[in-house]
């Protein structure tokens, strides 16, 4: 079709030898419903690309905000044990007790005699009298 065209406008070029240079541009140009389509095609492809890259940039971040709430429970865990861990060792006395003798401590009264094991090894064994 646009042989045919270009042809009956060269045609209508020799043909109309006095035509002027406005007037032959205005026969090249094209008609408005092609700049239109154009246009819209154009328009078309930019929504296209801004929403797959938004969409893209929403992902990531719901990626990231999943991330950090995961780290956030972790740690909000890892906070609680902590709370328990300090509570018990304010208010519980065997709690205390238990640390105290993890450290090597003995309390008041108490005779520590070391035993040999097989391994060479000291073995403390506490007596309450």
């Amino acid at each position: 079709m646009n042989r045919v065209a270009n042809t009956s406008l060269v045609n209508d070029v020799k043909s109309n030898v006095s035509l002027t240079y406005e007037q032959i541009i205005s026969l090249l140009q094209m008609p408005t419903y092609v700049w239109v389509a154009m246009v819209m095609l154009a328009a078309t492809g930019l929504c296209y690309s801004l929403t797959v890259h938004t969409r893209n940039e929403l992902n990531n971040a719901q990626l990231q905000y999943n991330q950090v709430d995961q780290e956030v429970k972790q740690l909000e865990s890892e906070n609680a044990k902590i709370v328990r861990r300090l509570n018990a060792i304010e208010k519980d006395p065997r709690t205390v007790e238990t640390l105290a003798r993890e450290a090597g401590m003995i309390a008041s009264g108490e005779t520590v005699i070391f035993l040999p094991s097989q391994q060479n090894k000291s073995q403390v064994t506490v007596l309450k009298k």
